[in-house]
């Protein structure tokens, strides 16, 4: 076996037997560099020019920003004025939950983030009206990753960088497949609360409260408005967007709902920081591994390997679905993109497939394996907030996850529920 075959060995049986990503990324790298006599040295220049980017910087901004978001209370009201639209219908508290998630992701572009703002507001209301505890866990849970594809998201974000396409461009693109997800997940919701008995309750639709929680939660739904419409505008990029993210999040909280104090934004600094770090770690490491992989032709013997399998272009792209999807039961969203773009890229180019696209595509696939045991984070994120067990939270969001899978299938084979939107948008992007 050569040095890429053991370094690939030395990698997974690291991530199997519970070894942090980073850690066993690194260990495999150095282990890789050393059998084919590369100086280590080599580790540090990939790790230097990695970070090199000033799009990174937005990683970081976001990050702050969803904290400060959260802790200014946006996710309450924002669930409130979902509940007055649509919480007397049939399921209704589960397709509010589904509904915030959305309108939060928005606003963080964070899956785990997501999940714990929403969950902590909803489950409790879903149980005390007759929800089972593992289904209230498994909604939050799943439609928490919407995160990951409504605009701002971090983990676009990212892949811009890596796979060095319009940031700009990736954010249009994951408006149509977030809302496809969002409706998918709604209407499993409603199958699923009429199977189960979960009736609305008797309130009724109140123009009234209505118009009281829409001022309530106006500063929140101004957010986005203000931070997406100046990226697609071109009154700012991205990066200079994640900066205006933070100064509008202080606004709220220290002047219009006057909810955020000085030990709330300390707090959030430091969870910031101490989440930073982690994230970039892992970008460090997995940096390294992926470039000895392309370094030494592994993307085009995969290519290779995938072509002679079939040449219908259909099957390979949910083949390469498929594989992402089941890598994501044990690796994170994060380490996945940033090791496998440079190493899937000449498969999708061989396609025919838009590198925007499978931008879509990729973080949606490495979303639902992220819902899915044994890993499971955003599943583990919400036993607490429900109070109920891994086991029963996960039997609950099988079907959950089964509609995303649906809706990932979907976008992969339809390529003008992505696209439209960055063609739409083409003339003021410049191309």
């Amino acid at each position: 076996m050569d040095a890429m075959g053991i370094m690939i060995l030395i990698f997974l049986g690291c991530i199997v037997i519970g070894v942090p990503v980073a850690v066993s990324a690194g260990v495999a790298a150095m282990i890789a560099l050393l059998m084919i006599g590369e100086p280590l040295q080599v580790m540090a220049l990939t790790v230097y020019t990695s970070v090199d980017n000033y799009p990174l910087v937005a990683v970081p901004c976001f990050i702050l920003a969803g904290l400060l978001m959260q802790k200014c209370g946006l996710a309450k009201r924002l669930t409130n004025l979902a509940n007055s639209l649509i919480g007397n219908i049939h399921g209704g508290l589960g397709l509010v939950s589904i509904t915030g998630c959305g309108f939060f992701a928005a606003l963080t572009g964070s899956g785990p983030a997501t999940t714990a703002a929403i969950g902590s507001v909803m489950v409790p209301s879903m149980k005390e009206e007759g929800y089972d505890a593992g289904y209230s866990g498994a909604v939050v849970a799943c439609a928490g990753g919407l995160g990951v594809v409504i605009p701002p998201s971090i983990p676009l974000i990212l892949y811009g960088v890596i796979a060095e396409v319009s940031i700009t461009k990736l954010f249009l693109a994951g408006v149509a497949p977030g809302l496809l997800l969002a409706i998918l997940l709604g209407a499993t919701n409603y199958i699923y609360a009429r199977k189960h008995g979960y009736i609305s309750s008797e309130r009724k639709l109140s123009i009234a409260n209505v118009m009281t929680n829409l001022n309530d939660a106006k500063w929140a739904l101004f957010a986005p408005i203000i931070i997406l419409g100046g990226i697609y505008s071109g009154i700012f990029t991205p990066t200079e967007a994640s900066v205006v993210a933070i100064l509008y999040s202080l606004l709220i909280g220290f002047v219009f709902y006057r909810t955020l104090t000085i030990v709330d934004f300390l707090e959030a600094l430091q969870q910031a920081a101490k989440l930073t770090g982690i994230a970039f770690i892992i970008i460090f490491t997995t940096m390294v591994l992926g470039e000895i992989l392309t370094v030494n032709d592994v993307p085009q013997k995969l290519t290779a390997g995938l072509l002679s399998i079939t040449d219908n272009r259909y099957v390979l792209i949910l083949l390469v679905d498929f594989m992402i999807l089941f890598l994501g039961m044990f690796m994170g969203v994060i380490p996945m993109l940033v090791l496998l773009t440079p190493i899937l890229m000449p498969v999708i180019l061989t396609l025919g497939v838009d590198p925007i696209l499978f931008g879509i595509i990729f973080v949606i696939a490495a979303e639902i394996g992220f819902e899915t045991p044994p890993v499971g984070a955003t599943l583990y994120i919400a036993v607490p907030i429900a109070g109920t067990s891994i086991e029963k939270i996960s039997k609950a969001a099988v079907w959950l996850i089964l509609a995303e899978v649906v809706g990932l299938i979907l976008i992969s084979w339809f390529p003008i529920l992505t696209l439209f939107l960055p063609e739409l948008f083409k003339p003021m992007l410049g191309g």
